[in-house]
């Protein structure tokens, strides 16, 4: 009994154990995505930095310089300044019907409104309030509602008796001196209430026209102040979709014709693998490690509802493994992060981002890119750049490579021979 509640304990302890390692591996790869989003967010400024070099300005000579090392016809001056001729044309006939001169006077028709609109707005207050106040009194609508009654009938009488009163309340206002006058000029307001109402709308309808040819005026003069940051845009976005339909390989031959091109087309794609990198780390390390804990803590709280105190099975270090995979999932993420020298690359020596990165001390081979290169290029072995440089007479290789018949071939004039503990790591 004692070893049945020492595996109890046991039990419930690798249980918060999983749990724990469970938690972080949902932060790590929540991490992973916030990073990637970040890498994939900087190599998008590195295209553009690169379409920048490649196109500093909107001009003939640039452009074609640009259509030339990239093949692209719709990057030739006659076509994009073409374009740009014609849109700035458009405008400048558009401004030239709402230009400066029409603005000015819609700004000043607006002052104009804007002063009527107040004075009506005024006169209607002081009928609208007239209106209102006679209406509120019941016997003076019941008498609107019943002029011209016959005089036979309950109205016309009711409204006789209330004569006199209705006359010295409302009467004096209007300078009238019976009721039919006092209900005409009742009905004259109300008339001339609904006019006014008619003028403050259309006046307000005047005043959202004028507004809108003065924004049109507004838009159109901010489009044609950067009409030229438009079109170079388009044009750099058109430089960043041909470099980016390359491979490789030929991105840094084509950059390469640029100043500084190729720099940056290693910054490309150095950003590129290490977006590629972070995402296969939580969906093929990461996410397998949640799911094997969550797996494992649901055997163990199974096996406890059952009743069933393994003393082996409560005394694995499940979590301890796992959690040593998230360190170690965590020490490559670091490295990922850290390393910066993107101009070192050379595919042409060695093409596996993921070496240049962990500097060849890592194999990676969780990683389906790196298992997939590691698979198709056997004994291919990177070799960092030595800290130290070697004595012109005796140049050193950086990207050791055994034996000249390898697919990448041996820089030296001799064959390389692998030594034994080199065909130890391979």
């Amino acid at each position: 009994m004692p070893g049945r509640e020492k595996a109890t304990v046991d039990m419930l302890e690798q249980l918060r154990a999983l749990d724990a390692a469970v938690a972080r591996a949902v932060a790590l790869a929540r991490e992973l995505e916030e990073l990637r989003a970040v890498v994939l967010a900087a190599r998008d400024r590195a295209w553009e930095e690169l379409a920048a070099q490649v196109l500093p300005v909107l001009d003939a000579a640039p452009l074609d310089r640009a259509c030339q090392l990239l093949g692209v016809p719709a990057l030739a001056s006659s076509l994009v300044l073409g374009a740009h001729g014609q849109e700035r044309g458009e405008l400048a006939a558009r401004l030239a019907e709402v230009g400066p001169a029409a603005e000015a006077e819609a700004g000043d028709r607006l002052d104009a409104l804007e002063v009527q609109q107040r004075e009506l707005r005024e006169w209607i207050d002081s009928v609208r309030a007239g209106v209102a106040r006679r209406l509120a009194d019941p016997r003076f609508a019941a008498a609107v509602t019943t002029e011209g009654a016959a005089w036979w009938t309950f109205s016309h009488w009711r409204n006789a008796r209330a004569e006199e009163a209705l006359l010295a309340r409302h009467g004096t206002a209007l300078g009238t001196r019976t009721l039919a006058e006092l209900l005409d000029k009742h009905r004259a307001q109300a008339d001339t209430l609904k006019d006014l109402e008619a003028q403050q709308a259309a006046l307000s309808r005047e005043r959202a026209l004028t507004r809108s040819r003065v924004g049109r005026a507004r838009d159109l003069a901010a489009t044609a102040a950067g009409l030229d940051a438009r079109h170079l845009g388009l044009a750099r976005k058109r430089v960043v979709e041909a470099l980016g339909a390359l491979k490789d390989a030929a991105l840094l031959r084509t950059s390469a014709g640029v100043a500084g091109g190729a720099a940056m087309a290693r910054r490309v794609l150095g950003l590129g693998a290490k977006a590629r990198y972070l995402d296969a780390l939580r969906t093929h390390v990461v996410a397998p490690v949640e799911a094997s804990a969550r797996e494992h803590a649901q055997r163990i709280a199974q096996a406890m509802e059952a009743g069933l105190a393994n003393v082996a099975y409560a005394r694995e270090d499940v979590a301890v493994r796992l959690v040593a995979r998230l360190d170690e999932a965590r020490a490559l993420v670091d490295r990922l992060i850290a390393f910066d020298a993107y101009e070192r690359y050379a595919p042409e020596v060695h093409p596996l981002w993921w070496d240049w990165f962990m500097d060849g001390e890592e194999p990676g081979t969780h990683i389906p890119e790196v298992a997939v290169f590691r698979a198709e290029h056997r004994g291919v072995v990177f070799r960092p750049p030595a800290v130290e440089a070697a004595p012109p007479s005796m140049p050193v290789d950086p990207f050791y490579q055994p034996g000249r018949e390898l697919l990448f071939g041996s820089t030296a004039d001799t064959p390389l021979t692998p030594d034994d503990d080199d065909d130890k790591k391979t």
